[in-house]
């Protein structure tokens, strides 16, 4: 028992040294292979293993999913659990009445919206790039935690990273994906909310596929305090639009209350970002990686 606790010490301190500066290889490499030896030696269903205490349609299910209805969606990533926990994050600092929208969306039982939750929390992180799974060791029981306590064990969930597999994964039909990415924006009418400045670096734009599209630039950082002006503006636009939100936690709340009232509304997060990487076949190391979530 003694020996348990020794090492159970150990292992928060090491994680500590770790996060300290996520980024810097040389200095967190014997940490990390430590971590990826105890996931081969422990195998643990509280942290990282096959847990089935949610239904969670993995990525290829989820592109599926709203390809066939192509209805409202929202996605609940780290940023927001960690909202959700009290604290502040890069794109947007912690607002009480935000962290209860995001926990109302979480345990909701709503069948008129897809909720995205992390499937690789629950499942594993097969085919995950190295960068990527160092975040996901370092933080993920922590955002575990949250969604445990917040979910709906009765609803189904899609998964949140399926705007994303650019960036997670090392291997997939790149091309397959391409093409989900081109035919979920083919002929729509859509309108994009996004911050201001994101979208002026990409290369390829996304939204060009559209039949036609409009932007409305809202604040890249604490897009929150200007939800209501926001949710107005939003309800301004015919519901046979499809309106996007590229505004980091302000989008969730957003495509609520949307929803609810009539119009489709997609929280696609870092797609056109995505989209682009791809396109470029970029190299994903922890430089690349750290600037593709970096605020714009």
């Amino acid at each position: 028992m003694k020996l348990l606790k020794g090492f159970n010490r150990l292992f928060r301190n090491l994680i500590y040294l770790c996060r300290i500066d996520l980024w810097a290889d040389t200095e967190t490499d014997t940490v990390y292979r430590i971590i990826c030896h105890v996931e081969e030696l422990v195998k643990t269903k509280m942290v990282f293993g096959e847990d089935s205490a949610f239904r969670i349609l993995d990525d290829d299910r989820t592109w599926e999913k709203i390809l066939e209805r192509q209805g409202s969606f929202v996605r609940v990533g780290d940023g927001e659990l960690a909202l959700i926990s009290g604290k502040s994050i890069d794109f947007q600092r912690y607002d009480e009445r935000l962290a209860k929208y995001l926990i109302k969306i979480l345990s909701g039982d709503r069948t008129d919206l897809f909720i995205g939750i992390d499937y690789n929390y629950f499942h594993g992180f097969e085919n995950i790039t190295q960068t990527i799974r160092r975040h996901n060791y370092l933080w993920g029981p922590e955002f575990k935690k949250v969604l445990v306590q917040y979910c709906n064990p009765d609803r189904e969930y899609i998964s949140s990273s399926f705007n994303q597999l650019y960036i997670d994964y090392e291997m997939y039909d790149w091309k397959k994906y391409l093409c989900d990415i081109e035919r979920l924006f083919a002929e729509k009418d859509i309108v994009v909310f996004a911050g201001e400045g994101i979208l002026a670096e990409l290369r390829y734009n996304l939204f060009a596929l559209a039949r036609s599209y409009e932007l409305v630039q809202a604040p890249a950082k604490n897009a929150f305090a200007e939800f209501d002006s926001l949710l107005e503006k939003a309800r301004s636009f015919a519901k046979e639009k499809i309106l996007c939100f590229v505004l980091g936690p302000t989008s969730k709340p957003l495509v609520y209350e949307l929803s609810r009232e009539g119009y489709t509304a997609w929280d696609i997060g870092h797609m056109a970002k995505d989209y682009d990487y791809c396109r470029r076949n970029m190299v994903k190391n922890s430089e690349t990686v750290a600037q593709y979530f970096a605020p714009d």
